[in-house]
């Protein structure tokens, strides 16, 4: 292992216990989330200077369950530190504490994501998001140097689908994220919204005004979600330069193609990442892992255990959703059927999109 002191300020308190995965999902709340635990925190957070204020290479995110479990093998794979502190679907737990002050965030204006909309929140939770943020990067940065046997100045990156809704917190927690990948997992809402999947939904669709749990519903949030977020549907979670940073990758398009289909994309993907092309025979191996789960994605019936019925029924509920179907318009997935198309959005990457030219 490389000495790492003089590449990287190690957090001042590295002794504290990080909550255990059972207190964060069970305690009786809206999002799987400790209110009380946000109360807590204080403003006072880790500061982040010098050589180990390295923002994240990588941010990976989604709505339900979208697959980012798998493109984080992908990047990790590809040569982006990451940290071994995780839970069993590889969520980082350092830069969880900062989730516990979501439902505060989310009750503040409807569900709104936007730094205007949080910092109207109650207890200075936004505050204290920012400061717990701070805190948990600085820890899961050198947890990540620690468990890669790399340098402070190495790239490195954390998976937290929780992130989507903590997009103002991440920005206001780092001074710039020009050189950070913020990717946001897509997979088709017929998958989100069928099966044990549901997850988010249940947890978040009252901050949304929906009391509903039929797929109906969960097609509107899933809709609300998307337009909460992506600049081009009017969202605020990001401003400015970090703004361009958002991109969506869809999980079908790289589970469901052929291995050497999905290289050109997977190869963007970790390139934009670390600035250089990667090992590639990584990635094929890690594309070979995610394919063995394809049977869930893309209208597979794995995660609905073999039902047909319930497939046909959220197809039919889909296309009776005008802002479901704005959304997959926007990110290229079919109406009527199951399947890619081409998406609207520049914003999803693709293996000839422009943001995967040998610039990069």
């Amino acid at each position: 292992m490389l000495a790492v002191g003089a590449a990287l300020a190690a957090p001042s308190n590295p002794g504290v216990p990080l909550l255990p995965q059972q207190q964060l999902e069970t305690h009786a709340s809206s999002l799987w989330v400790n209110r009380s635990a946000c109360d807590e925190l204080t403003t006072a957070g880790e500061p982040l200077s010098g050589s180990s204020a390295n923002p994240p290479s990588v941010v990976i995110f989604g709505i339900g369950d979208s697959g980012t479990r798998a493109v984080r093998s992908l990047y990790h794979a590809g040569g982006v530190a990451m940290c071994d502190e995780t839970n069993g679907a590889g969520d980082d737990w350092p830069t969880r504490i900062a989730d516990e002050c979501l439902d505060h965030l989310l009750s503040a204006d409807r569900g709104e994501v936007s730094a205007v909309a949080f910092k109207k929140a109650p207890n200075s939770a936004f505050a204290k998001a920012v400061a717990a943020e701070r805190r948990g990067s600085n820890e899961s940065h050198w947890c990540a140097v620690r468990a890669n046997h790399v340098t402070g100045a190495a790239h490195w990156g954390y998976k937290g689908p929780r992130k989507i809704y903590m997009l103002p917190v991440i920005e206001e927690a780092w001074t710039s994220l020009n050189s950070t990948q913020l990717v946001l997992v897509a997979r088709d809402p017929r998958d989100i919204c069928s099966g044990d999947n549901q997850q988010q939904f249940k947890a978040t669709k009252r901050h949304y005004g929906i009391e509903a749990k039929d797929m109906a519903a969960c097609l509107e949030w899933w809709a609300k979600v998307w337009s909460n977020v992506l600049p081009e549907m009017g969202g605020r979670a990001l401003s400015g330069a970090a703004a361009k940073q958002l991109v969506v990758v869809r999980i079908e398009d790289l589970v469901l193609s052929d291995v050497q289909l999905a290289l050109p994309l997977a190869e963007c993907m970790v390139r934009a990442a670390i600035g250089k092309a990667p090992d590639m025979s990584s990635l094929i191996t890690a594309l070979y892992e995610m394919h063995a789960h394809g049977g869930s994605y893309g209208g597979g019936l794995d995660h609905v255990g073999g039902d047909i019925s319930l497939r046909r029924r959220v197809t039919a509920a889909a296309t009776q959703s005008p802002a479901a179907l704005r959304v997959m318009e926007l990110l290229g997935y079919a109406p009527k059927r199951y399947g890619v198309t081409t998406p609207t959005s520049s914003r999803v990457l693709q293996g000839q999109s422009a943001q995967c030219s040998s610039d990069l």
